[in-house]
């Protein structure tokens, strides 16, 4: 064998482990991330059992444009850390249109425990006086961002805008 050929199927020989440690590494990954995912899934499961919402309060229940509401959620966790997730609010006005602010959404770091937790919700157009309900959710995940989340709990609350 002339060194040239030599070199050619060295250089094939490394090519060929190259390759082959690009595919163990992509394969690696693609493992760490599935057990990530799947890590996440066993924490979110483990939330919607130990994380009970007693209560949902909105003070004042009557109020005008341009106020600010304040929500309440009683909590209990029975999870053996604190546990992050955001506390969001919106009102149906419409089909499939709904007003919110996410510069009030909160994040929220769930303590063991029975706690109370609030946020803030400013009332604006194109709300109008009348019968509003607000949903009130507690959620894991990208913070302001439902499609990026998993919804823990729901709950309404009536309020009147004078």
């Amino acid at each position: 064998m002339s060194t040239a050929e030599g070199l050619q199927v060295l250089g094939t020989a490394i090519s060929l482990l190259v390759l082959g440690f690009g595919i163990g590494t992509a394969h690696a990954s693609r493992r760490r991330s599935s057990r990530s995912l799947q890590s996440t899934l066993e924490g979110v499961r483990k939330a919607l059992a130990d994380i009970e919402v007693s209560s949902i309060r909105v003070t004042p229940t009557t109020a005008y444009l341009g106020m600010q509401v304040v929500i309440d959620f009683d909590i209990t966790s029975n999870l053996s850390a604190p546990f992050e997730v955001w506390l969001g609010a919106d009102i149906q006005y419409a089909p499939d249109q709904y007003f919110y602010d996410v510069t009030q959404d909160k994040v929220a770091s769930l303590e063991p425990g029975r706690h109370l937790y609030s946020r803030y919700l400013t009332l604006a157009a194109p709300l109008s006086p009348g019968s509003w309900t607000i949903n009130a959710g507690v959620w894991f995940g990208k913070k302001s961002d439902p499609d990026h989340s998993i919804r823990l709990v729901l709950r309404s609350v009536e309020i009147s805008l004078g």
